[in-house]
């Protein structure tokens, strides 16, 4: 995917923000690093690799519910 200004307007006017000349450019810039990361990541092998669906394995762990 080409990030560029037109792509940069759109994604602004969609979320309502508004930059100038030189925020444009760091965005462009910043969404570029980031899909190429998300790129380089679809490369890598997850063949046999379960989905993690939580961190812990602790499910729901509440406290007692005490008055004092």
């Amino acid at each position: 995917m080409i990030v560029d200004e037109a792509l940069v307007d759109k994604l602004a006017n969609l979320s309502k923000l508004e930059f100038d000349a030189e925020g444009k450019i760091a965005i462009q810039k910043d969404l570029t690093k980031i899909l190429n990361f998300m790129e380089k990541l679809n490369e890598l092998d997850t063949d046999g690799v379960e989905p993690l669906i939580y961190i812990n394995e602790d499910v729901n762990v509440f406290r007692n519910d005490e008055v004092h």
